[in-house]
């Protein structure tokens, strides 16, 4: 049986959701994920854009059976062109911390059921893997994007992108990918932003920081409850004599 990377992306995503909403808690996130599996970007970014506040990630699905030989010599092309940058080592560094692959293995297992494995390594690093299930990459994803890590800053993840799409689309005008910033907020409130080019993620990283500090103002103000004014009580009148008696 075999086991296609759009199906495993989709049950990463649910899960994925799942978990953000689960560690949430109370909490505000704005945040975007963008599909970019059988875009224009396919090719030269990989299948998925994750970002928040302070954390971005590009991550390529790929079966461990379907190891192709243009992919061994775009990972050699990217590491050439990276050393000849001069920004080279903050840049190869960039590439360790925001751009992984994952590779999906199936395992055929008792009462034919069928156990997914994958393992997730940076993009640049050949041959050290970090092997994991599904709900784990899950909740690991999860836990960085609501702690995330010092990302490289968001000049050098933009020139990253830059490089990346160079070595797919060449020196002609890049092209533009349709994705959509999705800003999901905890109140249900859902906005989407249009992106296009997404080599402009910088000024979107910023856009994201600023409207998260401004829903957790709103959340925090509007869940302040002022206290509730004393009514002023009409004085009592008077008992009538006849009352007295």
């Amino acid at each position: 049986m075999d086991l296609y990377e759009n199906t495993v992306i989709g049950s990463f995503l649910y899960g994925l959701g799942l978990e953000v909403g689960a560690q949430l808690g109370t909490s505000v996130l704005v945040s975007g994920v963008d599909l970019l599996q059988q875009t224009p970007l396919d090719q030269s970014l990989g299948d998925l854009l994750i970002k928040a506040p302070r954390y971005f990630r590009l991550i390529e699905f790929k079966r461990a059976t379907n190891q192709e030989m243009k992919e061994h010599k775009k990972l050699a092309d990217l590491a050439e062109i990276l050393w000849c940058e001069e920004r080279a080592r903050e840049l190869v560094a960039t590439s360790f911390s925001i751009h992984h692959i994952v590779h999906i293995y199936h395992i055929e297992a008792a009462e034919r059921r069928v156990e997914i494995h994958l393992s997730e390594r940076p993009y640049l690093m050949e041959g050290r893997q970090h092997h994991c299930t599904i709900p784990e990459l899950c909740r690991k994803t999860a836990a960085t994007m609501l702690s995330p890590p010092d990302d490289p800053s968001p000049d050098l993840c933009a020139h990253y992108l830059r490089i990346l799409r160079s070595l797919h689309e060449g020196p002609k005008k890049p092209t533009g990918g349709g994705a959509a910033l999705l800003v999901a907020v905890r109140e249900g409130i859902i906005e989407y932003a249009h992106l296009a080019d997404l080599t402009d993620i910088w000024r979107t990283h910023e856009e994201l920081i600023k409207l998260q500090a401004r829903h957790e103002r709103t959340r925090d103000h509007s869940t302040h409850i002022p206290p509730r004014k004393k009514e002023r009580s009409e004085p009592t009148p008077p008992e009538s004599p006849e009352q007295e008696r």
